[in-house]
Formats: C-alpha cells, structure tokens, sequence
C-alpha cells in the first residue's frame, strides 16, 4: 500500500510537467503527384545548426510525426521507392510549436532530388492554441514599462490592455498581478479581469 501511496504521489507530481514541454513537433502528409498517400517512406530532419537528425517512417495513411525536436532550422528529407528525393530547407521551429509540412513527392529515381528553398509559414493544425513566440531582438529593442514582462503581451494583435488609472500621488499602480492593473487584460475576446485567480 505505501508503494501504491508514493506511486500515486510521483504521478500527480509529473502531471503539470507536461504541459511545460519546450520542444517543437514537426508533422504532416506525404503523397504522390494525383494526390493519393504514400506509406512507408523514410522521413528525416536535420537540425542545421548542429547537424542532429531525427528519423521515422510514414504510416499507411502517408502521416508521419517527429515529436521533441529543440526549436531552430531544420532540413526535411523524404525518400520513398520509386519517388525522387524530397529536401525542404529552412523549415524554422519556435517554443512548444506542434508544425505541418505536407509533400507531395514526384515519381522518379530516389537518386534524383528536389529541393525546396523558400521558407513557407509552417501551419499549426496539431493543437488549438494561440501563441506568439518574441525573439532576443525584439526583447530588447521593446520599450517596456518598467521592464515588466507582462507588457509583451501588448505587440500580440488577440490582447488588449486597460491602462490602469492614475491613482493618488500620479502612480498608476502598475502591479503585476494586481487585477486592477497589470493583469488588467482582454485575450481573444475574453472579459477583462478573467485571466488570473482572485485571491
């Protein structure tokens, strides 16, 4: 009984873990030139900044999926019997991003290849979140009020902000997480006031 006790504590201890995981997760469809699926084909990605590869096979519905990759630029590389190589170049992951790179292969030697260069914006069909990722540059280039972290929320074009009213002696009373203040926000519609637990 002490050991069920301790396992039952251990998992209800991983359970918020979860939902902090950092790493990206590519995924999408392989097909031929009329469009139907293609199973079995070997899918690779390459990590180009460290040369890192990943690699799986696409099931019998032409899906493949390559979970826990470290965000930044990957190269995606298909080869299936009878199709020519497929390289998709410049494929960039962000922070906890779930990605959709669909290709449509085309019949030929798999020692032929094609390459595609441009950087199409990836789709997030995997989940329905909303999210936003702020590099380095622009951390430091935003002017923000007291270097307070929520403020980035601002350049996010779902949020909008109440600025606080002034209050006695000019302070705004800019708290972060006074519900008054700083977490005064609407997000995606949502009532003001509704993002934070009352206390």
């Amino acid at each position: 009984m002490r050991h069920l006790h301790v396992a039952l504590i251990l998992l209800v201890c991983a359970c918020p873990a979860l939902a902090q995981e950092f790493r990206a997760t590519l995924l999408g469809r392989i097909t031929d030139p009329s469009g139907s699926t293609i199973p079995g084909a070997k899918v690779t990605v390459v990590r180009e900044q460290t040369g890192v590869s990943s690699s799986t096979v696409s099931a019998a519905d032409g899906a493949y999926r390559l979970p826990f990759l470290i965000p930044g630029r990957y190269r995606l590389e298909i080869e299936a019997s009878g199709f020519k190589k497929y390289v998709q170049s410049g494929i960039t992951l962000e922070v906890g991003q779930s990605a959709t790179q669909n290709a449509a292969l085309e019949l030929g030697n798999v020692a032929e290849s094609v390459t595609v260069n441009a950087e199409a914006p990836l789709l997030e069909t995997g989940t329905a979140n909303m999210g936003q990722v702020i590099d380095q540059r622009k951390l430091d280039a935003m002017p923000l009020n007291g270097r307070m972290i929520f403020m980035l929320n601002r350049i996010s074009a779902a949020v909008q902000w109440r600025q606080p009213q002034l209050g006695a002696g000019g302070s705004s009373g800019l708290r972060v997480f006074d519900n008054n203040a700083g977490s005064d926000w609407s997000i995606n519609g949502g009532r003001l006031r509704s993002n934070l637990p009352s206390h």
